[in-house]
């Protein structure tokens, strides 16, 4: 629920925003050219204010849309584990990566921007699928471009997968026409604009959205920790193992000076999912410098995706690698299948612990966001009695930063206008030494106790003789 508080102060108590609003609310976002706000995110905010002019204040509609968003994840990462493994390997692969513990964090809550990069990539993923079999159709070429615009404009880690558009315009196996390559070139440019504008923004503050270091020097340094990752290594141990037997192979039909049919196909094999696994790992490698090394090992599990998503394909793709490899060199179909089944089942295996965690998760954060409904209306009719009381928001860690402007927001959304005030409890910026995001956050609780602003009154000025809350 406190996520969600920009949705209830795009609404207002009128329940009157409408696709007119949208022009003047995405001012008063960080797509404004005044903002400062190190990150930009304009395909997130326009949908965001299109599903509250679509569906009001109704939550059963909001989550109709997310619940749409994941069965057409679902679709997509079917049909991709098809392609990489077949049917068998498959079922449990989806089974085990469908129940991973991010999904609740993604489609549980309003809040999330990864909601939409998930319906971008799988828009761009079933458009490629599409481009693969029908020769880039225009309606395969949009869901590209759509898919790029949405995932680019919805989360800053996502701007490179506008490199498959150049992919597009510049490989001869797409051969787009003239209105295929305008489309291209339109989200690629939007994909551009973007990047630049955070490109921008970073350079002036010097620090991303998260505190940190945005320098080359900061990202070299992080450069010897993720090398020594045991994935990191078993991922580059697989690539180069990959390479060498599919080079070995080739050196000895070289020397035997003809091409069988059976070794010929295990190279094309060997390379086409190095390939893949490579691709795999660039966007693992991309969400570790992202997140300043401090990913995986992220206190928000919706940022695992789709860096672990990532991690699980490319065990998916080596698995049914070595599986393919020792039957086109063996030819033993029995034992294929029985390789095949026992990796499905160990699949599943991995799965057990977590297999009812989101939905047990998502029941809990029903069950929170009616007690915390609950509380606030029962407060809410308490301040519309007293008008003139005071509203003393009690914080006792920097954590309450946003909770502090949910609560101002779901208040005025309410169409209250009592006085809001801070509170610190047992905490100050002289104690805060844990990272410099802590430290700043704490100053500005500080700043906004003792002098107001942004909508609070300073506690000093608050006149409890009218009683407060």
């Amino acid at each position: 629920m406190i996520d969600d508080h920009e949705i209830v102060a795009t609404i207002g108590a009128n329940n009157s925003f409408s696709f007119f609003d949208i022009p003047k609310a995405l001012g008063n976002t960080e797509i404004s050219t005044s903002s400062t706000t190190p990150r930009f995110r304009p395909s997130y905010y326009g949908l965001r204010f299109s599903e509250a002019a679509l569906w009001g204040a109704n939550p059963e509609r909001w989550y109709y849309a997310r619940i749409a968003v994941a069965l057409i994840f679902g679709v997509t990462l079917t049909i991709v584990s098809l392609y990489l493994a077949g049917p068998v390997i498959s079922f449990g692969f989806l089974v085990f990566a469908l129940s991973r513990p991010y999904w609740v964090d993604i489609f549980a809550r309003l809040g999330p921007a990864e909601t939409y990069v998930v319906l971008g990539l799988s828009m761009v993923v079933l458009g490629m699928a599409a481009g693969m079999i029908y020769r880039w159709s225009f309606s395969a070429c949009l869901a590209v471009a759509l898919g790029i615009i949405i995932a680019v404009g919805s989360k800053e880690n996502f701007v490179p997968i506008a490199l498959i558009l150049l992919w597009m315009l510049l490989s001869r196996s797409t051969r787009l026409s003239f209105d295929k390559k305008v489309l291209a070139i339109c989200a690629l440019t939007y994909s551009f604009w973007v990047g630049i504008v955070i490109v921008q923004r970073l350079r002036i503050s010097g620090l991303d959205i998260y505190s940190e270091e945005v320098s080359l020097s900061s990202r070299i340094k992080l450069l010897s920790s993720f090398l020594g990752r045991a994935e990191v290594q078993l991922w580059s141990a697989t690539i180069i193992f990959f390479v060498l037997v599919s080079v070995v192979i080739r050196v000895a039909n070289i020397k035997k000076k003809k091409n069988t049919d059976v070794l010929t196909l295990l190279v094309d094999l060997l390379v086409k999912n190095t390939l893949i696994i490579l691709i795999l790992l660039l966007v693992f490698t991309s969400q570790y410098f992202f997140y300043s090394g401090k990913w995986p090992e992220t206190p928000s599990v919706r940022y695992l995706f789709p860096g672990m998503l990532s991690e699980h394909l490319a065990i998916l793709v080596a698995g049914t690698t070595v599986i393919n490899f020792a039957h086109m060199l063996f030819n033993n179909s029995n034992g294929r299948l029985v390789l095949r089944v026992f990796a499905s089942a160990l699949f599943i295996w991995f799965s057990l612990n977590d297999f009812s965690h989101n939905r047990l998760a998502s029941q809990k954060v029903v069950i929170e966001s009616k007690e915390f409904t609950g509380k606030l209306d029962a407060s809410i009719a308490v301040l519309k009695s007293k008008p003139f009381s005071a509203v003393v928001l009690n914080s006792f860690s920097f954590f309450d930063y946003e909770p502090i402007f949910a609560m101002q927001r779901f208040i005025r959304a309410a169409g209250l206008s009592n006085p809001i005030t801070i509170k610190m409890n047992g905490y100050s910026s002289n104690g805060q030494a844990s990272n410099l995001l802590s430290v700043q956050l704490t100053q500005q609780i500080e700043a906004l106790q003792k002098d107001g602003g942004r909508g609070f009154i300073a506690l000093q000025e608050v006149d409890f003789s009218k009683g407060c809350l």
